[in-house]
């Protein structure tokens, strides 16, 4: 699959009709993969992988199961809503055009979806056509069921992810979330689906072989249906009257207990608990956030803890680098005078006076050009070229970009610090619990007999609902067991294939899940090897067959528990298993992927950028903000960059607008396509 191009029209913070081109370059007589997105947050990167998987998904791209009236109110906060603008756009689409390779042969596609606000209802239509024929393929559900089929949701997720679905699989320890994920890829949730299914069947089928006492069944039927009319109206009478009654007087002394309980300092009782509970979220957030700290202050952030000795080592390191320069001049400057030397004395052969004068000449020239080394001059730490240059980058571009991120965790900590003294001092001052402890008792006595009777009051419901239920059940059973007489003929031939088909879906879920994980464990060792900075960290790994945990070995035959990689290794382990679950699928996809740099350190960000976007597939989508991909992993990355797209957000208007280039390379990636 290739997308070739996306086009917006009024969607979220895009205004107008966007035309943006997927289809990666060829340069220098290199296939380039990689189409870099740049922007701020809030730019809109995220609305063009939400527009790419809603154009082909629909409502089966959301991450929940929503109502039609809640999705209609996704679609209606999709539509671009400029502040101060009298007249607002009330319908937006999203057109996509891709190629498909189907048994061997390449088809363009054209998907549109739309839709428009009308008030009360939000309209959504679908399209698709193909190979630009000017009649639609299909249209509504037809195009959504072929969508689905070509390009399942399922094995999407493995190619269109953001931040979050890495985050998700980082933090999951429990490897929770990547069961989920291997069971979507092995299609086991649908093998589920159809057991069950054939369970139903043969209950069934089970049921019609006893039809010859139908009649007598029907018989009894009949005084059943008598008996629960009775029943229903008797419970009909005892809920309208004494329990209604005993429900309202309940409730009436419950309101008149609250009342005192407050009057004495009990609505901080009540409080309490969500006071504790702030107590202990802002608890959290302080860890966190420490521990943002301190993985800050094991990359460069460190050197903001000595200004003045990183100052001192920045001098030092560029005098070590301006003496090296001067050596090196010198030195390539007497090779040339030793040779002019050797030329004059050739020329000068004959003459010996002559050629000690010309001697002497030269060495008068040379006299002083060694003034600028300093004899006594020390090296401390012997640094390359290269040395110089990154440590130079590091201190003077990088470290002020990591401090600005070190004040705003700092500024979070002090706030995070601030409320949980002020939520203390409220526990502090509160009135102790023995003084609204009589209150607080016959409160909770009154609130205990209101939930009784409130119980009792929903089982009383509960079993009306439940008798109707039953007598409509009893009405159908008729109908049922007619429907079954006709059909009992073929039962005994159905429930031989029906259970025969359930055993050899539980054989096939099996053989499968081995084969699958065998598959995904060397497809992940390979990736995972390829991305870790600690290249030994993982030898082999082992995916349970059944329950899907990984265990990472190294190549000492020691176990590594996921919980004890970093935070960084988490994300590469999450992004060596997303591309290992994708190469598993054995769909050739293009791969679109948001904020995937996080909380990478450096070394795994140059991981990321060196080996896998440029291999992660044959058009690779990032969307990214100029911390993540910033210039020195976008000059790693260049050979790789078919072309960007710099996305800007005017705040006064209230719109993206789309340029070429990425924030500080407009003009390169314009004109060198």
């Amino acid at each position: 699959m290739l997308l070739e191009t996306l086009v917006l029209g009024d969607v979220g913070t895009f205004r107008g009709e966007q035309v943006l081109d997927l289809r990666p370059k060829t340069r220098a007589g290199k296939n380039r993969p990689v189409v870099l997105f740049g922007g701020l947050n809030g730019a809109g990167k995220t609305t063009i992988l939400n527009s790419i998987r809603h154009v082909l998904y629909g409502r089966q791209a959301l991450d929940v199961s929503v109502t039609q009236k809640g999705y209609e109110e996704i679609l209606r906060g999709m539509i671009h809503n400029p502040p101060g603008q009298l007249i607002k756009p009330d319908q937006a689409y999203i057109e996509l055009h891709f190629t498909y390779s189907r048994l061997g042969k390449k088809v363009r596609y054209k998907v549109i979806r739309s839709w428009i606000d009308r008030g009360s209802s939000v309209d959504e239509t679908l399209t698709l056509t193909q190979n630009d024929e000017p009649k639609p393929l299909l249209t509504g559900d037809g195009a959504q069921a072929f969508l689905s089929q070509l390009i399942p949701a399922g094995v999407s997720q493995f190619f269109f992810f953001d931040g979050e679905k890495i985050a998700a699989l980082a933090r999951d320890d429990s490897d929770e979330v990547l069961a989920d994920a291997i069971r979507r890829l092995l299609g086991l949730d649908m093998a589920d689906r159809l057991r069950s299914d054939l369970g139903v069947f043969l209950r069934a089928r089970k049921a019609a072989t006893a039809m010859g006492e139908a009649r007598k069944e029907l018989e009894q039927l009949y005084a059943e249906i008598e008996a629960e009319k009775t029943a229903i109206g008797r419970a009909e009478a005892d809920l309208q009257g004494p329990l209604t009654a005993e429900l309202t007087a309940a409730k009436q002394g419950l309101e008149r207990r609250k009342v005192a309980l407050t009057e004495q300092g009990g609505a901080w009782a009540a409080n309490r608990k969500s006071l504790e509970q702030r107590l202990d979220e802002l608890s959290t957030q302080r860890v966190d956030l420490e521990e943002r700290v301190r993985e800050d202050l094991s990359g460069i952030s460190i050197f903001a803890l000595a200004p003045r000795l990183s100052s001192k080592l920045l001098e030092q390191a560029k005098a070590e680098h301006r003496q090296d320069e001067h050596r090196i001049a010198v030195k390539a400057v007497r090779r040339q005078a030793d040779q002019l030397k050797a030329l004059l004395s050739k020329a000068l052969a004959k003459s010996g006076d002559s050629r000690a004068l010309a001697d002497a000449c030269v060495d008068k020239w040379l006299g002083g050009i060694d003034r600028g080394v300093e004899k006594k001059f020390k090296p401390l730490h012997h640094f390359t070229a290269s040395d110089f240059d990154r440590l130079d980058d590091s201190l003077r571009k990088q470290l002020p970009i990591a401090l600005g991120t070190l004040r705003t965790i700092g500024q979070k900590l002090n706030s995070t610090a601030t409320e949980s003294i002020r939520v203390q001092d409220e526990l502090a001052h509160a009135p102790t619990e023995e003084s609204v402890e009589g209150a607080f008792s016959e409160y909770q006595l009154a609130t205990r007999m209101v939930a009784e009777l409130e119980m009792r009051n929903r089982m009383h419901v509960e079993g009306l609902r439940l008798r109707i239920s039953n007598l409509i059940n009893l009405i159908r059973k008729s109908k049922k067991l007619e429907d079954a007489l006709e059909q009992s003929g073929v039962s005994a031939n159905a429930e031989g294939l029906a259970s025969r088909v359930q055993d050899m879906i539980a054989d096939y879920k099996v053989a499968a899940a081995e084969a699958k994980c065998k598959t995904l464990e060397r497809h992940f060792v390979t990736a995972f090897r390829r991305l870790a900075r600690k290249e030994d960290i993982v030898d082999h790994a082992i995916i349970d067959a059944s329950s899907f945990s990984v265990t990472l070995v190294d190549r000492h035959g020691r176990e590594t528990p996921k919980k004890r990689l970093s935070a960084g290794e988490k994300q590469i382990f999450a992004i060596a298993m997303l591309e290992a679950l994708a190469k598993t699928s054995g769909r050739n996809l293009p791969i679109i992927i948001d904020t995937p740099l996080g909380r990478l350190d450096s070394k795994h960000r140059a991981k990321l950028v060196e080996s896998y976007f440029p291999f992660a597939s044959h058009q690779v989508l990032v969307l990214s903000t100029d911390t993540e991909v910033d210039q020195a992993f976008y000059t790693g990355m260049r050979p790789s960059i078919s072309h960007a797209f710099h996305l800007q957000f005017d705040e006064t208007e209230g719109f993206t607008s789309v340029s070429q280039g990425y924030f500080w390379n407009h003009l390169e990636l314009a004109h060198a396509a």
